[in-house]
């Protein structure tokens, strides 16, 4: 039976202990509970991700929400090793299947992305059909802008990445463009942006009292 959940769970340096159902009245639906360990040999820090030796067991017992099996869903439960790392010190060491201080495994955060990416696709697309039988011009001008970038909109709200920083960086040295007209040479426009740009804290001397 372990071995059989050991290939549906499919996550690389896993073993699969037990397996059991928990129907409490504190749960809103039964449970099915998978408890795992990593492989011997896997043991990592947790902030650097180096290869650690094994301090203790002291980390506890934690929990992550997993895929659904059918119409079960499941939970991984697992004592959390501590490892002795040189330049971490003694801290919880991390588990293949989830990300370091989540109480979700990567395979139930990687679907949740889909869905969410899947679903946001479908309200961008009911949006724009109803924006572009508008009477207002601007709106369906927009629907058409929108149905233009469409791919890139969606990139964006899959990635998660956008380039508002940039934008925000090409603006300040537009400005500083602009206060730089009559210097003498393009280095002192240089300084200006490194100056105006590069984040550094700059404290003007104040007078002794």
């Amino acid at each position: 039976m372990n071995s059989i959940f050991n290939q549906l769970l499919n996550v690389k340096g896993v073993v699969v202990e037990t397996v059991r159902i928990v129907d409490s009245p504190l749960r809103p639906e039964p449970v099915l509970e998978v408890r795992v360990r990593p492989c011997k040999g896997m043991l990592r820090c947790s902030r650097c991700g180096r290869r650690r030796h094994g301090y203790d067991q002291g980390g506890g017992v934690r929990r992550w929400r997993h895929q659904d099996f059918g119409c079960w869903r499941v939970e991984l439960v697992a004592m959390m090793p501590r490892v002795d790392c040189p330049g971490c010190g003694v801290v919880v060491a991390s588990v293949p299947w989830a990300e370091p201080g989540s109480r979700f495994t990567r395979d139930f955060e990687s679907e949740c992305a889909w869905l969410m990416s899947d679903q946001a696709k479908t309200e961008l697309n009911h949006w724009v059909f109803w924006a572009s039988h508008s009477r207002i011009p601007e709106i369906v001008e927009l629907a058409r802008r929108i149905r233009r970038r469409r791919p890139d909109i969606l990139r964006t709200i899959q990635l998660g990445y956008s380039n508002a920083r940039l934008e925000a960086s090409d603006n300040r040295i537009k400005v500083t463009i602009r206060m730089a007209y009559g210097f003498h040479h393009v280095t002192n426009l240089i300084a200006l942006v490194m100056l105006r740009c590069g984040g550094l804290d700059m404290r003007l001397p104040q007078p002794a009292i």
